[in-house]
């Protein structure tokens, strides 16, 4: 009885000295707690060091490329990073769980990750199935190959019908999936099978993967926002080829987190990268989940819409908080306009958007309605010679020929990058739209205008004839054709007030602004350089001259990636943008870039992706402008050739040295076709072209030995000396051997 009064005493009367103890430990368990969300070591991050245990990184290839992600909700943690780009995450969803990486490598079996994390692999399996006993883990998989690698790496594996998924009990079962292979289908399968208590096992490379589909609607993004994250188009290299476990990341990763703090931004004291984390989980969020409303999640959005975007802000100082906020407006507005292109009548109500770029028209440009040919033979971008107005609505007639087939399309704009990923924005991080053209008559609105194209399927017609499409409220803008337009033509064009316009032949289309059009007196010359230029690559690609469609190159005031990047189109600069109009100056890059544009997978192996290209880049100096870059005075002079291999063979010729340096890598090529010549190099690139599917590699060892073994055919020699005594060429002993029968070098 005693003990019991003592009790209610203490508790509802106690002593000072308890109400002092009390006070210290609810202080503590407040810092516990403050701790706890400010550096994000809720229950689902600890799951991290969980998984890792004793082991304290996660080895990649330096080769990979990785896909970065944005983690929506605490239902998903960082499982890789580098500092706070999330490259690999977990997560869980009902009673399932799973691992989502940037890189396909990560789910194939037969690539690199399986074979040298073996104890972290197997770890990952026991978390994602909540099974200690690797013997009682199945991975499942619809792939031939990934099913051979599970076995020969010694785990159990199965081979499963996607429909018949969920027929099974998903107990102790890894679905193993390679998002190239994703279809929309497939996506209630997956999510019923991780909800049930499945495992989910996926790769992506995803600024790969997102270009090749719709990166917010597609069924990529669909599916994986069910757990918790989303992929974005931004990548990064991981040059150590390690990440550290568990990762050191900013709670910011999480958007969740993210918006919380944003709704608190006035009484908080963050770190630079804090910001910035929290700002790029936002900016991604806004563009890779169509679900996410800024405004709606964001308590101050008014507010600080106003203060920050008054009329006569001008370009006044801004704080490190308003920056910050500046640019989440900046994306909200974008993704509103993007929205709005295909609703005219709301995309007018837009207020505050800087229009400066790609630019508006001179005053008293005139709006027409032109009847456009468009040839059904030749896909992609189709020039219309038109720019649209910002912020005005373009109209489409489309013909009964389009609407048939089913899929052209209008695109306003030739600034395609997108910068969601960039730290800095020099312009709006997406300006380019297109819609389709499903019905008679398309109305769209861009709110940062641009040059029109009709965009061309592949495959649409066998007809050869043009079609026509009627295009209205757009102003005219230079066009020139070669072959087609006259010099007083042109001459004519060059008074047209668009900001932007085109010369094009059916080899290459260059887009620039009219500061550069103005300077261009003969565009028959420029266009039949850059003809040259194209057929040059085309000689050592080997290749016909004759395109399908045309190489397209564009100035940007800010691109996504590199300094120039390949693709389609080729960006560029606008320090340089000069050269597209000229026939002159330092031609590397844009050589450079061309030649990704020709190069071959199948003899590109792992650290001579940008080796190889460059055998494009030194060709059109030595054959188009005759001006060898490998004699003295070349960027590839003897001297430098000579002190790269020498640093080189001192540090013991090790290839990774040579994987990582493009330019000590063509060193090798440049004594190969010092010693043979570029017929050498055609002969082998030509055979290519006509192996079967059997002849192909398989995999990266088969790229390089097939590479070589061609080459010394070719030549007719045993090119060993050169390529192992020399340079330490890791060929198989199978590619060793054929080279060896061949005669031997001559002096």
């Amino acid at each position: 009885m005693y003990a019991l009064r003592r009790l209610i005493i203490d508790c509802f009367l106690p002593p000072v000295e308890t109400i002092m103890k009390l006070r210290v430990f609810t202080a503590f368990i407040c810092f516990i707690i403050y701790i706890m969300t400010s550096f994000g070591f809720a229950a689902t991050w600890e799951e991290s060091a969980k998984i890792a245990g004793d082991i304290k990184e996660l080895k990649a290839s330096p080769q990979w490329y990785h896909g970065i992600m944005v983690l929506l909700d605490e239902s998903a943690f960082p499982f890789a990073a580098v500092g706070n780009q999330v490259i690999g995450a977990g997560f869980e969803h009902g009673q399932g769980r799973g691992f989502a990486f940037g890189h396909s490598a990560y789910a194939e079996p037969y690539r690199e990750f399986f074979r040298d994390n073996p104890e972290l692999v197997k770890n990952m399996m026991r978390w994602a199935t909540k099974r200690s006993d690797v013997s009682q883990i199945t991975f499942l998989t619809n792939e031939t190959r990934y099913y051979n690698s599970l076995q020969r790496l010694g785990y159990k594996a199965e081979m499963i019908d996607l429909r018949k998924l969920n027929d099974k009990d998903p107990a102790g079962r890894i679905l193993l999936y390679e998002s190239s292979h994703f279809r929309f289908e497939d996506i209630d399968r997956v999510e019923e099978f991780v909800r049930r208590g499945g495992a989910f096992w996926m790769g992506c490379t995803s600024w790969w993967q997102l270009e090749h589909e719709d990166p917010i609607d597609g069924p990529t993004n669909v599916m994986m926002k069910k757990f918790g994250l989303v992929f974005t188009l931004s990548g990064m290299d991981v040059p150590n080829a390690t990440f550290s476990l568990p990762p050191q990341c900013s709670p910011y990763v999480i958007r969740s987190k993210a918006i919380q703090t944003l709704n608190n931004i006035e009484n908080e004291t963050l770190s630079d990268s804090d910001f910035q984390c929290l700002n790029n989980s936002i900016i991604n969020s806004l563009s890779f989940d169509s679900d996410f409303d800024l405004s709606k999640q964001w308590k101050d959005f008014d507010k600080y819409k106003v203060n920050l975007f008054p009329e006569s802000a001008g370009q006044r100082h801004f704080s490190r908080r308003e920056r910050i906020v500046k640019r989440l407006l900046m994306g909200y507005q974008n993704l509103r306009a993007k929205s709005y292109f295909t609703q005219p009548d709301k995309a007018e109500t837009l207020t505050g958007i800087d229009v400066s770029f790609p630019g508006k028209p001179e005053s008293g440009a005139v709006r027409v309605t032109k009847t456009v040919d468009v040839n059904p033979a030749v896909p992609d971008w189709a020039s219309t010679g038109l720019y649209a107005p910002p912020g005005e609505t373009i109209t489409v007639t489309v013909p009964e020929a389009a609407l048939k087939s089913g899929k052209y399309s209008i695109r306003i704009g030739c600034h395609k990058d997108l910068l969601w990923h960039k730290d800095e924005w020099l312009r709006y991080p997406e300006i380019s739209f297109t819609a389709p053209l499903n019905k008679q008559t398309v109305s769209v609105n861009s709110a940062f205008g641009g040059l029109i194209y009709i965009v061309v399927p592949g495959g649409a017609s066998a007809q050869t004839s043009s079609i026509q499409f009627e295009i209205s409220g757009a102003i005219e803008a230079p066009l020139y054709v070669l072959g087609k337009t006259t010099k007083e033509e042109w001459a004519e064009m060059k008074k047209l007030g668009a900001p932007w316009g085109e010369l094009a032949t059916d080899k290459i289309v260059v887009s620039v602004p009219r500061e550069q059009i103005l300077s261009v007196d003969d565009p028959e010359k420029v266009m039949r350089w850059w003809d040259s230029v194209l057929d040059t690559d085309a000689d050592l690609a080997c290749v016909p001259k004759e395109r399908k469609r045309p190489e397209r190159i564009t100035a940007d005031v800010q691109i996504s990636l590199g300094y120039m990047h390949s693709g389609y189109p080729v960006m560029t600069p606008m320090e340089v943008v000069d050269g597209l109009v000229s026939c002159h100056g330092d031609n590397w890059g844009y050589f450079h870039e061309l030649g990704h544009n020709h190069q071959n997978r199948d003899w590109v192996f792992t650290g001579s992706v940008e080796v190889s290209v460059n055998w494009f880049t030194l060709y059109c100096f030595e054959t188009l402008l005759k001006t060898p870059q490998d004699v003295p005075g070349g960027r590839m002079n003897p001297q430098r050739c000579k002190s790269m291999y020498e640093s080189y063979a001192r540090r013991g010729k090790n290839w990774d040295d040579w994987k990582r340096d493009p330019f000590l890598g063509l060193v090798l090529f440049i004594e190969l076709k010092q010693r043979y010549g570029w017929d050498a190099f055609k002969q082998t690139i030509a055979q290519y072209h006509s192996l079967s599917s059997a002849e192909r590699p398989r995999s990266d060892q088969e790229k390089l030995d097939q590479l070589f073994v061609r080459f010394s055919k070719v030549v007719n020699e045993n090119t060993l000396p050169i390529l192992v005594d020399r340079w330490n060429v890791p060929l198989s002993e199978d590619a060793k051997k054929t080279i060896s029968a061949l005669p031997p070098m001559r002096e």
